[in-house]
């Protein structure tokens, strides 16, 4: 429900569908749409939650989650009930 209430405001919307132009480390420039480097950023967050998750449990540690949704607290997750004016 967050998400969709996210993606409803327009200015999100925009953001997302952004196109960004960088330049890698071999010096070619690239674009790419705002969207798909914030996915990328998310998977590449879920490997480290992995990676965390084997070496602790080598080292005998009980981990009980590496989920940020389960670490950030509750109140920081709430929305309006109704969209605020633009």
């Amino acid at each position: 429900m967050f998400l969709t209430f996210l993606l409803s405001q327009n200015s999100l919307r925009n953001a997302i569908e952004h196109n960004l132009t960088y330049q890698n480390t071999q010096g070619i420039v690239k674009t790419k749409p705002m969207g798909d480097l914030i996915l990328r950023f998310l998977n590449h967050q879920t490997h480290h939650q992995g990676q965390d998750s084997v070496l602790l449990s080598q080292a005998g540690q009980h981990l009980d989650s590496t989920d940020l949704l389960v670490l950030i607290p509750k109140s920081y997750l709430s929305y309006p009930s109704k969209a605020p004016n633009p």
